[in-house]
């Protein structure tokens, strides 16, 4: 009786975790799937230093950047702004840990991001995407990613949203 009871546990287990595995996937379905490519330029890039630790750049300290101007890929048309703060978690040597929470503000609502890079002196290595972690009127849905690039001009935004 009690190795019957263990079979129906198992299986009934086994189910459960089918079912939550595909249920994401088919609830998805649901969803428009939508794609925002944006860019920005560094000539535009206005950020402020805040040096909370030791005298020099260490766990803790950060940057705010706010209203910075984001444009369609070609950079030729503004669609929003963008405005966030990047914190350091870890130092180690030339390089540092960010940890990054930024709001995108276009036309029909906001999107939040959060996620990490590598910033050293070559330059930021990014994470895997960015999550997106939510939105306000059109973008009220929003979840999804967001994969940023870096070209000559900028870095360049690319939304992978579900609406």
């Amino acid at each position: 009786m009690l190795r019957k009871l263990a079979v129906v546990a198992t299986v009934l287990g086994l189910l459960g975790l089918t079912v939550s595995i595909i249920s994401p996937a088919v609830s998805d379905s649901r969803y428009e799937e939508r794609t925002i490519r944006l860019a920005e330029k560094f000539s535009d890039d206005d950020e402020t230093f805040v040096d909370v630790g030791d005298k020099d750049f260490s766990a803790g300290d950060y940057f705010v950047f706010g209203n910075d101007p984001v444009y369609n890929r070609a950079r030729t048309k503004q669609r929003g702004t963008a405005s966030g703060s990047c914190m350091a978690v870890a130092i180690e040597g030339q390089s540092a840990s960010v940890e990054c929470d930024v709001s995108f503000y276009l036309e029909g609502g906001s999107l939040t991001v959060e996620g990490g890079l590598e910033d050293s002196d070559q330059g930021p290595e990014f994470f895997a995407p960015f999550a997106v972690t939510g939105g306000t009127d059109d973008y009220k849905s929003a979840h999804g990613t967001l994969e940023i690039g870096e070209e000559a001009d900028g870095l360049t935004f690319t939304f992978k949203l579900l609406l």
